[in-house]
């Protein structure tokens, strides 16, 4: 299970080190792909196949729902984990999230996002803000 937020830096080469608790559970074949909110998701390959899976039943007729397996497939590429821990992201990858230096990898419970560093604590101090503020939004989620 993919918990907890990391810092880490992107190297001249665009790899970038994985923390060491999400290497085992990634495996070693993944694919990273666009996400919601300006950011990378990283799912191991069998949360991919379930993602995968989910996308092939989406009728040909369901425009929105085509588009959004464009956004998802278009931007999505697999890759290994080499010998230090490290991840390789892709240039249209990297300019789609706007991550340049310094990043935050963020666990989202069976796949892990990729975020700017600034941007993801932009987006965290609000999400944290609007949770704090009327949590009563969420009751019917029976947490």
């Amino acid at each position: 299970m993919f918990l907890g937020t990391y810092n880490h830096s992107i190297d001249s080469k665009g790899r970038l080190i994985v923390p060491a608790k999400f290497r085992a559970e990634l495996g070693k074949e993944f694919f990273v792909t666009r996400g919601l909110n300006g950011c990378l998701n990283v799912y191991p390959m069998e949360a991919w196949k379930e993602v995968t899976a989910k996308l092939k039943t989406i009728p040909m007729t369901d425009v929105n729902g085509r588009k959004f397996m464009k956004f998802l497939i278009a931007g999505a590429s697999g890759g290994e984990i080499d010998s230090q821990g490290r991840i390789s992201l892709a240039p249209n990858q990297k300019e789609y999230a706007n991550i340049s230096k310094d990043v935050a990898i963020v666990g989202n419970i069976d796949y892990f996002e990729i975020w700017d560093k600034e941007k993801w604590e932009e987006f965290d101090g609000e999400n944290v803000d609007m949770v704090t503020e009327d949590p009563s939004m969420f009751a019917n989620l029976g947490i």
